[in-house]
């Protein structure tokens, strides 16, 4: 941490601060200066010369207005006066410009924010954090935190600011590398690269949920491309029946109750995995079934199957070891009583042999015994079977009659089928990877280094119950937990979440918070406008209230008829050719599935010098001129979109679902071809 302190103020010198608030406590005589900036500056006295912006004193500039106002700090709520609010422009060490406010920001710094080009990469917001922003960002810890965030309300932005916060706040408890936040894949974790570092903070874990899984599932397993079963619905690749039954067959594997399948199959496993008999030692019993099941299923809920076998081992071993003179003489006793009943009259020679046996049937009990027992109680766990998360999940899927309990028979058999085509190559869907996880949690246990301490979940809405409850579970002492998502984005609703106050109950027992981001700060009122009537029919069935934009104009979507495809490649030539015009980089053409887009690309890049094609395999972002898949387009932003194929999306809620995210991509321009 020393280093990226001092990383930290060198940065400072470019630009110390970017505010000012002028306060007077209640119970002090003189007002204090306070400037802001992104960490702290102390002058030769040890006094606070610039505070930063995640100190408690600094929450008034963002949540504040002039007059009477207070802050929540260590030693409580501190009331007074708010004097002054000014926002300053510097740039490489020189004050170009200040403003004083009332608000966060006065309209036209947002104005001239908002109106910026985007940026191959997500920028920091530190000086333009708006009031519910700054809420989310400074929520409680300890107690899980759910935003549902329109399209545009900086969700992202506010998760990785969060985060920053949290670890500044929290600076002494834990460090960095205890935070995780999950991002949907590779491409996008690479446009927020820079966020984290830029705030002054380095370590943080950044990781998509297939990645994670890999670290934690012990098997060798390949994940089938996340997006391979959205492709098949949106392709159409097969019947309208086929797509039903594979979606209620994802919706089921990633529900609650598929968790209940497992647990109901690990109870099975806790039940069965000893044998059924007394432990014993030479035929005398040491311990009897009843207690050692006692002794196994004890701190079932807090630990792994075999981290409790390994217990159970300390307990065998500690009572074998206790009570060694006692068992010893048992067995010295049973042994001389055999002894004694060798029939007299037997050979010299047969009494012998019969002796010499009898004496090797308890040679090596005793001889552990006085020892300690040790190796009895070795050889005996050694009996257990243990089993790998896949297998288990193998007998699970394949356990007759099991899913059918839950499901209908034509759903539990493409689970079957499906599962066990794919294993066979050693791959599983992504909706496997949640019951992984926590069988691999649940049996084995997890590798310290996975104790996290706070995990932050973006595009959450793409996430299932049973995947929400697993991640919880990870966990463990901590429960920390904040969770972005937008429920009108949901596009993998077939296996994502359609209700948080659904989650709140399965798998926080009510006890999150939940809030909202309703103003859309990316796109313009025309563009946003247009966006909300696509999805204006359903808003009660999906639960969703439109998004509200800032007071930021810009030109009218534009809806462009063309008479074929050659005309239409024409026509999206000079509407890219039009955005550079306006100095408008960062232009993305957005067809609603793969071989759309891959046929639009061929085409344009025999004009067009620096274009490209954004697939699943993609790790980068580098800006410019994109060609990029609906469903794959959701997070980012870009100065101008092309939606190339309007007619294409059907009336179901998931092509309005990514027809409103194809719209939501635009901050300046939109243009829509019919």
């Amino acid at each position: 941490m020393h280093g990226t302190k001092i990383k930290n103020l060198e940065n400072a010198k470019q630009t110390p601060y970017f505010a000012r608030i002028d306060f007077k406590a209640e119970e002090e005589e003189n007002k204090e200066k306070i400037y802001i900036g992104k960490t702290n500056i102390f002058d030769d006295e040890s006094n606070v010369a610039v505070a930063d912006w995640r100190a408690p004193i600094s929450s008034l500039y963002y949540d504040g207005q002039l007059g009477k106002a207070n802050y929540t700090c260590p030693e409580g709520i501190i009331e007074g006066e708010l004097e002054l609010k000014r926002v300053y422009t510097i740039e490489k060490g020189k004050l170009l410009n200040y403003t004083d406010v009332d608000v966060t920001t006065n309209d036209k710094m947002l104005q001239e924010c908002l109106g910026d080009n985007s940026d191959a990469r997500l920028k920091n917001i530190i000086t333009t954090i708006q009031s519910e922003q700054n809420k989310v960002i400074r929520a409680n810890m300890f107690k899980p935190l759910i935003v549902q965030g329109v399209a545009g309300s900086g969700k992202t932005t506010v998760a990785l600011h969060r985060i920053a916060y949290l670890v500044y706040t929290y600076e002494k408890d834990f460090k960095p590398e205890d935070f995780l936040i999950i991002a949907p894949n590779r491409f996008f974790l690479d446009y927020i690269s820079n966020v984290l570092p830029d705030l002054g903070v380095d370590y943080v874990r950044q990781e998509t949920f297939e990645d994670l899984a890999l670290q934690l599932i012990k098997d060798k397993i390949v994940i089938e491309d996340a997006n391979y079963k959205l492709a098949e619905i949106v392709n159409k690749n097969k019947s309208q029946r086929e797509i039903e039954i594979e979606k209620l067959s994802s919706k089921f594997k990633a529900s609650i109750k598929f968790k209940e399948l497992v647990d109901e199959y690990l109870e099975k496993i806790n039940n069965e995995i000893l044998e059924k008999e007394d432990f014993k030692i030479a035929n005398i019993t040491a311990i009897k079934y009843d207690e050692l099941q006692s002794n196994l299923l004890d701190n079932k809920e807090k630990m792994a199957l075999y981290d409790r076998v390994q217990k159970l081992k300390a307990i065998m071993q500690n009572k074998i070891s206790n009570n060694q003179e006692k068992l010893v003489d048992l067995i010295t006793s049973k042994r001389k009583e055999k002894l004694d009943n060798i029939d007299e009259n037997l050979s010299d020679e047969e009494k012998q042999k019969q002796r010499l046996k009898i004496f090797e049937e308890t040679e090596y009990e005793i001889g552990s015994l006085l020892k300690g027992g040790k190796q009895l109680v070795i050889d005996y766990i050694k009996k257990i079977k243990k089993y790998t998360p896949l297998e288990v999940y193998k007998k699970i899927i394949n356990e007759e009659n099991l899913i059918e309990k839950y499901v209908e028979e034509e759903i539990a058999e493409n689970i079957r089928e499906s599962f066990n085509k794919k294993i066979k190559k050693k791959q599983v869907e992504y909706e496997d990877l949640a019951p992984l996880m926590y069988l691999q949690y649940k049996l084995l246990g997890l590798n310290e280094k996975f104790l996290l301490k706070h995990i932050i979940i973006d595009e959450a809405q793409d996430f299932g119950e049973f995947q929400f409850c697993t991640l919880y579970e990870i966990l463990q002492r901590n429960k920390s937990i904040t969770i972005l998502g937008d429920i009108a984005q949901g596009i993998y609703s077939y296996r994502g979440t359609t209700n948080w106050s659904r989650i709140n109950e399965l798998v926080f027992n009510n006890e999150a918070e939940i809030k909202t981001l309703d103003k859309s700060y990316r796109t313009t009122i025309e563009i946003m406008n247009e966006a909300n009537k696509i999805l204006f029919e359903n808003k009660e069935e999906l639960n969703i209230k439109p998004a509200v934009p800032v007071a930021r104009h810009g030109k009218q979507v534009d809806y462009i008829k063309t008479k074929n495809f050659e005309e239409k490649i024409d026509k999206i030539l000079e509407k890219i050719q039009y955005s550079k015009q306006n100095a408008y980089e960062n232009i993305a053409v957005i067809a609603r599935d793969e071989d759309t887009c891959k046929n639009i690309y061929d085409n344009l890049k025999k004009k067009i010098d620096k274009i490209n094609l954004i697939s699943e395999k993609q790790e980068k972002y580098e800006g410019g001129i994109i060609v990029i898949p609906s469903y794959f387009s959701k997070g980012l932003e870009f100065d101008s979109v092309v939606v190339a194929d309007y007619n294409s999306y059907d009336n179901s809620i998931l092509d309005k679902q990514l027809l409103y995210v194809a719209f939501t991509r635009a901050m300046h321009l939109l243009d829509v071809f019919e």
